[in-house]
C-alpha cells in the first residue's frame, strides 16, 4: 500500500519542534526560527519527502502567485499567432521573473453576472483582460465585484480602471500622412470588426488625416470587417472593383494586409507600382513578403510586460478597488518598407 504524504505534523515530531515553528520555517516567518533549528527542520522535510499544501499557504498569505489571462474569445488561436504570442511571451516574461503562474483562461464566453463567479473563485490573484470587446459588460461587472485586472490593448473611460494600450489614433494618422506625402489621394481602409477595441480609434485617426490634409472622406473607400487573410481578400476585391479605386490602402492589421497582398497577386495589381499597402502590427512575416511591407510597429511585448508589472505592483501594495485606476499609453512606430510609393 502507498505510503500516506507526509504532514506538518509529521516533520514537527521528526525534528522535534512544533508545528507552528515548522510553519515559521515555510513561510519565513513571522517569527525567527534559529538557524541550527530550521537546518533541522529542513533535513526533516527532505527525508519525510514533505511537500507543502500550496493553496493552504496561499490562503494563509492571502496570494496564490497566480494571474489569469481572458482572451476576447472563447477559443483563441494561441500558437503561431503573432499577436496573442507577442502579448503572451511579454506576460510570462514578468511572471517567470516575479516568480508567477499563469492561468489561460479558455473555453470560456462571458454571459454578464452569469459568468462573474468564474472569475471571482480565488484560482488567481488578478487579471490580465486581452483586447476585450466593445460589447462586453465584462470590465463594469469585474470592476464593481472588486477583483484586480489590467486591460491590454483597450481604454476605458472609467477612472478605476487599469489599462495598457497604444495610441492607436495617432498611429493610423501617421499612416495617411505616409500615403498623402507620397502624394496618395485615394485612400481606402480595410479595417477589422466593428467590436474590437482599435478598430474605432484606427478609424477616426485615419478620419481625421485626411481632413486635416484637405481631403474628403469618401465612405465607398472606408470598409470594416474583421482581422483577417480572408476580410482582407474580400476588402481588395470591393475597393478595386470600384470604377474609381484607390491607389492606397491602409489595412487595420497585418492579417488583413496579408490578404490584400494574396488578393492582389491574384489580379495582377502589383504592389506598390499599383497599390501601396501598409499594415498595422509589424508582425515577424511581413518583412519576409515580396515586397517587404510598410507597418506600424505594435510593441505588444512591451504592451503585456507593462500590464503584467502594473497588476502585481497593485497586488503587491495591497491596494484594493478604491484605489485610483492607471492609463498608460505607449506609441507605435511606422516602418517604411517597399510596399508603399508614389502612386503609378
Amino acid at each position: 500500500m502507498k505510503a500516506k504524504p507526509a504532514t506538518i505534523r509529521d516533520v514537527a515530531q521528526a525534528s522535534g519542534v512544533s508545528s507552528a515553528t515548522v510553519s515559521y520555517v515555510l513561510n519565513d516567518g513571522p517569527r525567527r526560527v534559529d538557524p541550527g533549528t530550521k537546518a533541522r527542520v529542513l533535513a526533516a522535510m527532505e527525508r519525510l519527502q514533505y511537500h507543502p499544501n500550496t493553496m493552504a499557504r496561499a490562503m494563509n498569505r492571502k496570494r496564490l502567485d497566480c494571474l489569469g489571462v481572458v482572451f476576447p474569445q472563447s477559443n483563441p488561436v494561441l500558437v503561431g499567432d503573432s499577436y496573442f504570442g507577442a502579448i503572451l511571451d511579454g506576460i510570462i516574461h514578468v511572471a517567470t521573473d516575479r516568480k508567477q503562474n499563469v492561468t489561460l483562461y479558455t473555453g470560456m464566453e462571458w454571459h454578464s453576472q452569469a459568468s462573474l463567479p468564474a472569475f471571482r473563485d480565488r484560482r488567481v490573484d488578478g487579471l490580465l483582460l486581452v483586447a476585450t470587446l466593445t460589447d462586453s459588460d465584462i470590465v463594469p461587472q469585474l470592476s464593481d465585484a472588486g477583483i484586480p485586472f489590467v486591460l491590454i490593448s483597450h481604454t476605458v473611460p472609467d477612472p478605476r480602471v487599469c489599462s495598457v494600450d497604444i495610441d492607436n489614433v495617432e498611429a493610423a494618422y501617421n499612416v495617411v500622412k505616409h500615403f498623402i506625402d507620397l502624394g496618395h489621394r485615394r485612400i481606402a481602409l480595410a479595417g477589422g470588426q466593428w467590436n474590437s477595441p482599435s478598430t474605432r480609434p484606427r478609424r477616426i485617426g485615419f478620419e481625421k488625416a485626411l481632413r486635416d490634409h484637405g481631403l474628403p472622406i469618401d465612405t465607398d473607400l472606408i470598409l470594416e470587417g474583421f482581422y483577417t487573410r480572408e476580410w482582407g481578400h474580400e476588402a481588395t476585391a470591393r475597393l478595386m472593383g470600384l470604377s474609381d479605386p484607390p491607389t492606397a490602402v491602409f489595412a487595420g492589421g497585418d492579417g488583413i494586409a496579408a490578404g490584400i497582398y494574396e488578393a492582389c497577386a491574384g489580379r495582377g495589381i502589383p504592389i506598390p507600382g499599383q497599390l501601396s499597402v501598409v499594415g498595422f502590427d509589424d508582425a515577424p512575416f511581413v518583412a519576409q513578403l515580396n515586397p517587404p511591407m510598410t507597418t506600424v510597429r505594435h510593441p505588444l511585448m512591451e504592451l503585456a510586460s507593462t500590464a503584467t508589472t502594473m497588476l502585481l505592483d497593485r497586488l503587491d501594495a495591497g491596494l484594493d478597488d478604491t484605489a485610483p485606476g492607471k492609463q498608460m499609453v505607449l506609441n507605435g512606430e511606422l516602418i517604411v518598407r517597399g510596399s508603399t510609393a508614389p502612386p503609378g
